[in-house]
């Protein structure tokens, strides 16, 4: 079986790893062991128990090396019914065409895990070499023919194309990502400030468009709120942090209409053109900016947490907003009692149509719940140099978890007050909204 170098870094754990594809991808992943096929870890999607990334070290413990796909959870036991411990080595060698994706991304954009050293290597061999064929493996896949058929067919995986192409290494490697190609399907047909500087309008040639209000610059005292809640998933300190200039903001987050007019795609689970876009990372998120920054000539970016929790205050001090309790008929939250801690129903269970509740001063809408929305500050960095000045503070490594701000339809009202910080649990219930910094 091929094997493909994941990382030149011995003190890298699994842990670390996990984080680092959840980072990635926006999806939560389990660590488990790899029973029945040797030595290793293997890394999966929490809510996909059928299959495996199998990864481990060499020998001298220095490179750490993606080693194929193993079964988990039901699958392994369908294939002891079925094959026998054999089982276990035939469904290693099948691939799996969302895994695939995931593979190649990680392994292309993961340079800062690979070391200079790892580079001639990569260069030599290029970045997918075709797996060698063992005329051994015929005989044996013959004999599993009609029981691994079933097996596949029960578990609809489909496609079974090889995990890497023979294609070579930079600058002609083929990449395959959740991000599609850059060929537009809508272009900007405009993109203009108003007379007074007060908005900013991006409008598509099919009709969407996107509207940002500017914030004006002023202080904020962060995580400043009465709440004594110990729920946080990420501590951090009380601050105060100059927002030194203005800026515009999207008034709404980020649509289903307005994502797929840019990236041609939607991967959100709620369907709906006016309900927010979910389903997406952060390398989504920086493609989508990138390409709309390309297409109008400024900068597109996600707000740092400073720049969100000022403009979603409004200059309040409160715990919202709204004022010192949140339910289900100012926001789009998971249904709450008093000050909201306690689910208690009554939430909707999914996304809702953006602006479907009041906006808050600076005429921002659904601040708290709807989706969680991403910033560019991740665990650290937001209290180191970008968070405490409000310059934009983007995270250190990929091994730093992003901040999600505001909560989600999934959430509990106190988990979407103004000073709460967590990290992107749900796929489904993540979404943002966009900046655009003033010229000079």
């Amino acid at each position: 079986m091929a094997t493909i170098t994941i990382a030149h870094n011995p003190s890298l754990t699994s842990e670390q790893l996990k984080g680092i594809f959840e980072s990635k991808f926006g999806r939560k992943y389990e660590i488990c062991t790899p029973l029945g096929i040797g030595t290793g870890f293997v890394i999966k999607q929490s809510d996909w128990t059928g299959v495996g990334i199998w990864l481990k070290q060499d020998r001298d413990r220095t490179v750490l090396k993606y080693h194929g796909l193993v079964p988990t959870g039901i699958a392994r036991i369908i294939l002891l019914l079925f094959t026998g411990p054999f089982g276990f080595l035939f469904l290693a060698a099948v691939t799996w065409k969302p895994l695939r994706a995931e593979i190649v991304e990680f392994v292309e954009t993961s340079p800062e895990l690979m070391g200079e050293s790892a580079r001639p290597e990569l260069a030599a061999a290029g970045l997918s070499p075709r797996p060698r064929t063992d005329l051994a493996w015929l005989g044996f896949v013959a004999l599993l023919a009609v029981p691994a058929l079933a097996i596949l067919i029960i578990l609809k995986i489909g496609d079974h194309s090889r995990l890497f192409e023979d294609v070579p290494y930079p600058p002609e490697a083929k990449k395959t990502t959740s991000v599609p190609p850059p060929s537009y399907s809508a272009r900007v047909s405009s993109a203009v400030e108003s007379a007074d500087g007060k908005a900013f309008r991006i409008e598509f040639e099919n009709g969407p468009r996107l509207d940002c209000v500017r914030i004006p610059p002023g202080r904020i005292v962060m995580h400043n709120d009465s709440s004594g809640n110990e729920s946080d998933n990420v501590k951090a300190g009380t601050y105060e942090i100059v927002i030194a200039k203005a800026f515009y903001m999207g008034i709404y987050e980020v649509t289903q209409e307005q994502y797929k007019a840019v990236m041609e795609t939607n991967p959100s689970r709620f369907k709906g053109m006016k309900h927010p876009v979910e389903g997406v990372s952060v390398s989504d998120i920086t493609v989508f900016c990138d390409r709309l920054s390309r297409q109008i000539g400024r900068t597109v970016r996600l707000p740092t947490e400073a720049e969100w929790e000022y403009a979603c205050r409004a200059g309040t001090s409160t715990l919202f907003n709204t004022g010192e309790s949140l339910d289900v008929s100012k926001a789009n939250c998971g249904g709450s009692y008093i000050n909201g801690t306690t689910r208690h129903g009554g939430g909707r269970d999914m996304t809702v149509p953006v602006g479907t509740f009041m906006p808050n001063d600076y005429g921002l809408y659904d601040m708290h719940g709807n989706v969680a929305e991403y910033c560019s500050d991740g665990k650290a960095t937001h209290a180191t140099e970008g968070g405490r000045s409000g310059r934009k503070g983007e995270r250190k490594t990929i091994t730093e978890p992003p901040i999600v701000r505001g909560g989600s339809w999934n959430d509990r009202a106190m988990d979407c007050r103004s000073s709460y910080r967590g990290f992107p649990y749900r796929v489904e219930s993540c979404g943002f909204r966009v900046v655009i910094p003033l010229t000079e």
